[in-house]
């Protein structure tokens, strides 16, 4: 990461999770909790106000769905990365937020140095999920993927598929490969493309079902 520290805005409708939360960020050199936000309908603004680095939301907030917050983020705040923290673990539910457009999905099970872990990852511009999310989208896989084969790959593609696997950012696949990050950019487009996927997460999974890591 940088030296600069990582400002990350938390919205969570519940109280005792944002006071833990507060405590394990204050001696954080690596990041800093702009604000706390406990409804869905104030998100928008908050990320508009403070464009923060990192967007930590619990789809149990009250007011607008999920997807409708994630989209007005991506639209208005496009260098905001959008981690789930929530006790939620329904397929379904990841499956939708994944199509999102999601960095990651964390649950509030998990010990706080896993939380650190999955902030600073999706910092970097990598993805996270909880182990338990991991073993649920392994055993299924949504429409549109079932057909598509990894050969259907060019070498260069499944090159990068597996770096995205490992939760490598466009910069860290640039350098290792020495392509411009403009055509690391475009061939991740044909690779979503071609497995029938929308986003990066979407990927990942895709590559980690196949043990493509």
């Amino acid at each position: 990461m940088t030296h600069e520290p990582g400002h990350i805005l938390l919205a969570d409708p519940h109280p005792l999770v944002c006071i833990g939360f507060r405590a394990l960020l204050a001696s954080s050199r690596q990041f800093k909790l702009l604000d706390v936000v406990t409804a869905g309908d104030t998100v928008q603004q908050h990320c508009r106000e403070y464009q923060p680095n990192l967007l930590l939301l619990d789809p149990a907030l009250p007011g607008p769905s999920t997807v409708e917050i994630i989209t007005a983020v991506q639209t208005h705040c496009p260098t905001t990365r959008v981690l789930i923290l929530t006790s939620c673990d329904d397929e379904a539910t990841v499956r939708s937020l994944l199509a999102a457009g999601i960095a990651g999905y964390l649950l509030k099970d998990e010990a706080p140095e896993v939380l650190m872990q999955a902030l600073e990852r999706v910092a970097q511009g990598g993805t996270w999920f909880s182990q338990a999310i991991m073993a649920h989208l392994v055993h299924g896989q949504p429409d549109g993927m079932e057909h598509t084969a990894v050969t259907e790959l060019t070498r260069r593609e499944q090159q990068i598929l597996c770096l995205l696997g490992h939760g490598w950012n466009n910069t860290r696949i640039a350098t290792e490969l020495q392509l411009a990050e403009q055509t690391v950019r475009n061939y991740t487009r044909q690779i979503y493309s071609k497995l029938g996927v929308h986003s990066r997460s979407e990927a990942i999974i895709w590559a980690r079902e196949r043990g493509i890591t």
